[in-house]
């Protein structure tokens, strides 16, 4: 074959491949951008499978409770705010700061033993009892159960300290239910323990705040 006849030869074999060519790449990239999509949609099929979210309810409590010489002693905490407004039992515990009024706590045994907690906790300064979360470990599950360990700053009195606070959760249905408890010494955030009849009832130096707080499922 002459040098003519084989660059006809090639452009005709050229021409009837090229069209082949384009039809390829065009299904190449039709796939690639159908597997794009693929991976969209199933990457968040993943994450809404994943996400267990939890709503605020209304219904919550915290209380502080001790003991004395006489009898043991609770003080309620009516109006508490701040808490995480939704939690994803998957994910670590967002960051959040509680506030509790200092002036609604209620001793149970009238307006005399109020005013002295008002005073104990210099609520004419500071007015309100504060944690604010600082770091938190991820949610360990275990069935229907969960635990976290809540890490902050909690603000008694003018005095800040660092605590820990160990959470645990239970899951029922579509309620998440958190109980905490945190043990704190009066004597740290520089409240002397109230003590009556000229010393003869003392209050010990160890309190607690119990909490307790609900959350529904979206």
């Amino acid at each position: 074959m002459n040098g003519v006849a084989k660059v006809v030869a090639h452009f005709i074999n050229y021409t009837s491949i090229k069209p082949l060519y384009y039809f390829l790449l065009y299904l190449i990239m039709d796939m690639t951008k159908l597997y794009t999509l693929i991976l969209f949609v199933f990457s968040g099929s993943i994450f809404q499978l994943n996400a267990q979210e939890y709503k605020l309810s209304e219904a919550q409590s915290v209380n502080v409770v001790g003991t004395s010489t006489l009898h043991d002693w609770k003080v309620t905490v009516p109006k508490a705010e701040g808490f995480p407004i939704s939690i994803d039992i998957n994910s670590p515990l967002p960051e959040f700061t509680f506030k509790a009024e200092v002036k609604t706590m209620d001793g149970g045994r009238g307006a005399s033993m109020n005013t002295k907690i008002y005073k104990a906790l210099k609520s004419v300064e500071h007015p309100e009892i504060v944690y604010h979360q600082t770091e938190v470990s991820p949610v360990e599950k275990d069935g229907n159960e969960i635990i976290i360990i809540s890490k902050g700053t909690l603000s008694i009195a003018g005095v800040e300290n660092k605590v820990n606070l160990k959470i645990q959760g239970n899951l029922d249905g579509d309620q998440l239910v958190l109980n905490g408890k945190c043990l704190l010494k009066m004597t740290d955030y520089n409240i002397d323990p109230p003590s009556a009849m000229f010393g003869q009832i003392e209050t010990d130096d160890e309190i607690e705040v119990v909490f307790e707080i609900n959350y529904l499922k979206k």
